[in-house]
């Protein structure tokens, strides 16, 4: 997990009061397309990316000023970066649980 602070911190935000009009425009344009749609789990958004997702966050980062040419790789090498860190946080979750439950179990015998 410690990819995240790094890119985060280094991530660009958007800011709506600066946007200009035009790229507002398509914005809310995807969001009243997109606002109907049911967005898969997270892990699916992430592991097998749908044409929801990849519509989502390349309007974003166009908006942000990210260049197109630029935006595949990013967004590829962010599916997997987010992936991974979902697959790995499903497991200590799960390590968690099992460990919990064999405690529990364990007081109860004795």
């Amino acid at each position: 997990m410690k990819w995240r602070k790094p890119a985060l911190l280094a991530a660009p935000v958007l800011d709506p009061r600066k946007l200009d009009p035009t790229v507002k425009g398509r914005l809310l344009e995807l969001y009243e397309e997109l606002s109907h749609e049911d967005f898969p789990s997270i892990t699916s958004q992430y592991s097998d990316v749908p044409g929801i997702r990849k519509k989502l966050d390349r309007a974003m980062g166009l908006a942000l000023g990210i260049p197109e040419d630029d935006l595949e790789s990013r967004l590829r090498d962010a599916y997997v970066a987010i992936a991974n860190e979902l697959t790995q946080l499903r497991a200590r979750i799960k390590a968690t649980a099992t460990a919990k439950s064999r405690r529990s179990t364990s007081a109860t015998l004795t």
